[in-house]
């Protein structure tokens, strides 16, 4: 069994994080949050919520949760608490991480990864992880395995290494560890929750979880004919902050669609793992975080095939659209695997803009819609939101206002934003035919992208190694966004909680065109045209049966 090491050991392994240590060793490093304090932040809760919230009435309808009046319960006993006079800790009955648990609680409720509750510092800075990744696959006789897929150089044992397959997780059989888990991811679909849930397995972020149940797991696996036990304890960093203000996402904050909690995860994997997929033959690229190019050879012909993977959308967007027009177009013109597998998202406008890239006719833009509310009227009537369309713009406004009268739930759906931020025509970049590779973890953004590539017949075919994809159907704004755009108006009821907690919400949903026109993109996500279980082999390997299966799809199109 693994035996404990020390901080100074751990900041070793695993340079390239910040501020690595033990869970354990985590201390709040602050007083509690006072009732006030935690009375404003519920209250915030409950104006997001009941105002701003799009997806609510159908989140009621689908799954009959309440999350109005389980807030509105929870400020009760909050300020029964203070008697009017406030209560001393040590009188408090709803103690912070009893309140953080039930916050957590209600927002887990709605299966909506874009409206979360945020918890303060030290929670929101910090990422948990353990120094491997788990995958899950289909053996040769159709079974399921969950297998090491990768592990960090700090692992040093004989039997845990690649290839090793999990048979318990703290006692519980893997699947049922699994399951439990994406109960509580807020995963929109079955398929999401079980994706999500086996990435939970080893990396969460503090933010929306408070902590592991557990400081170190115990993993009963089988490798090398025998079945192993060992232990490892779970490890915390700072949050990484190449997300964000770094990428130039947060200048269209507004038109941003992305999981925040996947996007910081995917760059903790990719510190610890480094670029594990690359090959001899991956193409130079300006943005290696975001994208890697290939040829893909075919052993049945001379001329090759073409392989580009998206991981995010959370970059500049001029930036991703120059670059995905460069590769595209030094990639071969038989046909393209195009993978967004894992993408979460990013940039709207971004995710849409490449899709331009693969047609020369111009693409049907997704569209967005407000709930018809009294707050969203007011966000639309700042000087603080964008006013890239103005035209546009007005026609919204005037949509909630008349949806406010005359009781209709949603405005008017407009694409959220328009091609190309510099104003010149997108020429397509990539003539020959491909076909999508989308999962369970392609979200936000990439629901648009995948929804828009069936919805104006891009390609041959999308093939997913889940049923569907994340489902993430919303424009999402987070505390810093509204509170950015309703102190305009003079309205400070979000201006940032105690120790940094907040909250994001989805405040405009997304409905498709084409053959399915009008549909919520939220909860359904995106079916795929064939469903492909991943093999040992793919997640061991290369991918190389998924790729194999992408390019027997082309073949009759090239």
């Amino acid at each position: 069994m693994a035996a404990t090491v020390s901080e100074t050991q751990g900041q070793k392994w695993f340079r390239g994080l910040a501020a690595v240590t033990e869970l354990r060793e985590v201390e709040l490093g602050r007083d509690p949050l006072s009732t006030d304090e935690l009375i404003a932040l519920a209250r915030q809760a409950l104006d997001l919520v009941a105002g701003l919230y799009v997806h609510l009435p159908m989140k009621r309808a689908m799954y009959g949760v309440d999350p109005e009046q389980r807030l509105r319960l929870l400020l009760s006993r909050l300020r029964a608490e203070t008697g009017g006079t406030g209560a001393s800790l040590a009188e408090r009955h709803v103690t912070e991480l009893q309140f953080h648990n039930e916050m957590l609680d209600i927002f887990a409720s709605l299966r909506d990864l874009h409206t979360t509750y945020i918890l303060p510092s030290p929670y929101r800075d910090r990422i948990a992880f353990l120094p491997f990744m788990v995958e899950e696959c289909v053996g040769d006789r159709g079974e399921t395995h969950f297998a090491i897929t990768k592990t960090h150089e700090s692992v040093q044992h004989p039997t845990f290494r690649r290839g090793a397959m999990v048979r318990y997780w703290n006692g519980t059989p893997i699947g049922l560890a699994v399951e439990l888990n994406g109960r509580r991811t807020g995963g929109s679909n079955p398929a999401a929750r079980r994706a999500r849930g086996t990435d939970w397995l080893t990396f969460r972020w503090l933010g929306r979880i408070a902590r592991p149940d557990e400081d170190w797991v115990r993993i009963h696996y089988w490798y090398g004919g025998a079945q192993h036990v060992e232990e490892f304890p779970w490890w915390t960093a700072e949050r990484p902050e190449d997300f964000g203000e770094s990428t130039g996402l947060a200048r269209d904050g507004l038109l941003r669609g992305v999981d925040q909690e996947g996007e910081w995860i995917r760059q903790v994997k990719r510190y610890l793992f480094g670029d594990a997929g690359t090959t001899p033959d991956t193409m130079k690229t300006t943005m290696p975080e975001v994208f890697r190019a290939r040829k893909l050879a075919d052993p049945e012909d001379e001329e090759p095939f073409g392989y580009l993977r998206i991981f995010t959308f959370a970059a500049d967007r001029a930036q991703i659209v120059t670059e995905a027009a460069r590769l595209l177009r030094r990639l071969p013109k038989r046909g393209l695997v195009l993978d967004v597998r894992g993408n979460g998202g990013g940039d709207i406008g971004a995710a849409e803009d490449v899709l331009q890239l693969l047609t020369k006719t111009p693409i049907a833009r997704e569209p967005f819609a407000f709930l018809n509310t009294p707050l969203a009227l007011d966000a639309l009537s700042s000087r603080a939101f964008p006013r890239d369309a103005d035209e546009d713009l007005a026609a919204i406004r005037t949509s909630v206002e008349v949806g406010i009268q005359t009781g209709s739930q949603y405005s008017r759906p407009f694409p959220l934003a328009g091609p190309d931020t510099a104003g010149a025509p997108l020429r397509r970049a990539y003539p020959g035919p491909v076909v999508l590779l989308v999962d369970a973890l392609s979200y936000s953004a990439t629901d648009v992208f995948a929804a828009g590539f069936q919805d104006n017949g891009i390609g041959v075919k999308v093939i997913g190694t889940s049923g569907r994809t994340g489902a993430g159907g919303a424009n999402v704004w987070d505390s810093e966004d509204v509170d950015r755009v309703l102190s305009a108006n003079g309205d400070l009821r979000f201006h940032p909680a105690a120790h940094r907690g907040g909250f994001t919400v989805a405040a405009r949903r997304c409905t498709r065109v084409g053959r399915d026109a009008g549909m919520p993109l939220e909860d359904l996500g995106v079916e795929p045209d064939d469903v492909v279980r991943l093999t040992i082999e793919d997640v061991l390997g290369n991918n190389g049966d998924l790729i194999a299966r992408a390019i027997d799809a082309l073949k009759p199109a090239a």
